[in-house]
């Protein structure tokens, strides 16, 4: 009894030697490079996507480093109403540091999503020289500097 889609021992062994013969493993292996290649490129063209409160943290961020040029996130941690990036940047001594700044908001009847508050773990000239106490070892940034970033609307543009 022979389906005709059933394979025989000539067909199987046919099949074998095929799929381990050079040339079809040389094929393969440049199918899959052209494929790797493809999707890397691709992966690599796509713009950075984050939410709102990415875009207002790091808005806030590239304003207070030196030379934002340099500023690199290495990750980002997002919490219900707060959200913490880790970041690179070079300073004005031309050291490397590695920081990291959390920003809390608040939604806004009329203007929306706002920040509400903002920490770094280093003092910085936007923030109070005393740490926050509860807070471990990070320094809050002066009301005054948050209110100006909130007041200049760059929520609606980002």
């Amino acid at each position: 009894m022979n389906d005709k889609f059933s394979l025989n021992n000539l067909d199987k062994e046919a099949l074998k030697k095929k799929l381990l013969s050079t040339k079809f493993l040389i094929s393969s292996a440049v199918i899959f490079g052209v494929v790797a290649l493809v999707v890397m490129i691709m992966q690599s063209c796509t713009p950075r996507q984050g939410t709102l409160l990415y875009g207002l943290c790091g808005a806030f961020l590239e304003q207070q480093v030196t030379f934002p040029q340099t500023l690199r996130h290495t990750s980002v941690e997002q919490y219900p109403k707060a959200l913490r990036i880790y970041f690179t940047h070079i300073d004005s001594f031309g050291q490397y540091q590695f920081e990291m700044t959390e920003c809390t908001f608040v939604q806004d009847p009329e203007k929306g999503v706002q920040l509400q508050r903002v920490f770094f773990n280093y003092v910085k000239d936007v923030t109070e020289k005393e740490r926050v106490p509860g807070k471990g070892r990070l320094y809050e940034v002066r009301q005054e500097v948050i209110d100006l970033f909130n007041q200049s609307d760059s929520a609606s543009s980002i």
